[in-house]
């Protein structure tokens, strides 16, 4: 299947999807949600996705070119110029009644605007998740992306970490990483995160000017993109003998994410999944260490639906793919959390960080 055709079932199924839940349109705002359905995205970017007539690519005049060229052979019509008079017409040219809005994504000034000047419209909110959903069940080549994207995430860190010495600065390493990544043609999936010793305790540390001292571990959280899908891998680094509470915690981080992973397949509730990793931490009374969820969804955004948390009444099913990311952090001490990501299947999960 050719990328055009690819593009053109996603939108038949977000047209369907949109007929499913009472509307007559939906306006798609969100950078990857418009990315996903066409396979293009420029700045400022409005999709308005009708559930029967034409669907409409709304941009700037300057774009107006460039999006002509990126949409070719999508389905879709592509109209240049101001964005609230464009809608306006549209609305009124296809008579859209109730239209669907994700207020998560669109802008105050741009919601605001449209309800004033489109008063007969009924602005149906929490419509987000219509393409939210259709993205958590990755095709076969997004899974392909994704594969790769996460396969050289771990050939860069095997290189980097052999270069890892007492004297090297946090920001020195993370730019080894990023320079790694742009050497093998590669973007950031997000900004890396290095952290040495009790700067790990921060989960989402800043990298500064601190240097690695013997007997000290070092904490890396980095991703990459691969055609827009994205890769997140955390992995710990141990020099010499480390601080015994870190080690200590080290031990507990590794059972608990071996024990969510075992539990991980098509129609598992997430919660089973948390609740096997939440169950080490709170037998061994280190729950108190906890501060984030288990892990999260990932694709054309890092962070993607579904989310790993206890109280989750999702399903886990074949094509999604998630992170186990357990961790544990001790104020001014150290912190340890440890990262894969995970391929849903039909008899369990495959690791694809491994």
């Amino acid at each position: 299947m050719n990328h055009q055709n690819i593009y053109n079932n996603f939108l038949e199924k977000a047209r369907d999807n949109i007929k499913e839940n009472g509307l007559d349109a939906l306006i798609v705002s969100f950078q990857s949600d418009i990315k996903y359905i066409t396979g293009f995205y420029i700045e400022g970017a409005v999709l308005f996705i009708h559930s029967s007539a034409q669907s409409v690519y709304f941009t700037d005049k300057m774009n107006e070119t460039l999006v002509r060229d990126g949409l070719l052979g999508i389905n879709v019509e592509v109209r240049a110029g101001a964005f609230i008079e464009g809608i306006k017409n549209y609305i009124r040219e296809t008579s859209v009644k109730n239209l669907g809005i994700d207020e998560n994504s669109l802008s105050l000034v741009l919601y605001t605007r449209l309800i004033k000047e489109n008063t007969e419209v009924n602005f149906i909110s929490k419509s987000g998740d219509i393409i939210k959903n259709l993205r958590l069940l990755k095709e076969d080549f997004e899974i392909e992306h994704i594969k790769k994207a996460a396969k050289e995430t771990v050939k860069i860190w095997n290189n980097i970490k052999k270069e890892i010495k007492p004297g090297i600065r946090e920001i020195d390493l993370a730019f080894m990483i990023d320079i790694a990544m742009r050497e093998k043609g590669y973007e950031n999936s997000f900004k890396t995160i290095t952290a040495f010793a009790e700067n790990t305790s921060y989960p989402h540390a800043i990298s500064g000017n601190r240097k690695l001292k013997a007997n000290e571990h070092v904490l890396a959280d980095f991703g990459l993109k691969v055609n827009g899908y994205c890769s997140d891998l955390t992995r710990i680094w141990a020099n010499g003998r480390i601080n015994p509470s870190v080690k200590n915690i080290e031990k507990y981080v590794r059972f608990a994410q071996e024990s969510a992973i075992k539990m991980i397949g098509h129609g598992v509730n997430i919660s089973v999944v948390v609740q096997a990793a939440d169950k080490v931490f709170t037998e061994n009374i280190l729950d108190k260490y906890v501060c984030h969820s288990l892990g999260h969804g990932v694709g054309l955004d890092i962070h993607e639906e579904p989310f790993l948390r206890s109280n989750s009444n999702v399903v886990l099913r074949k094509g999604m793919i998630i992170t186990v990311e357990p961790g544990l952090y001790i104020p001014g001490v150290g912190g340890i959390r440890i990262e894969d990501m995970v391929l849903v299947t039909e008899k369990g999960c495959e690791v694809l960080t491994r």
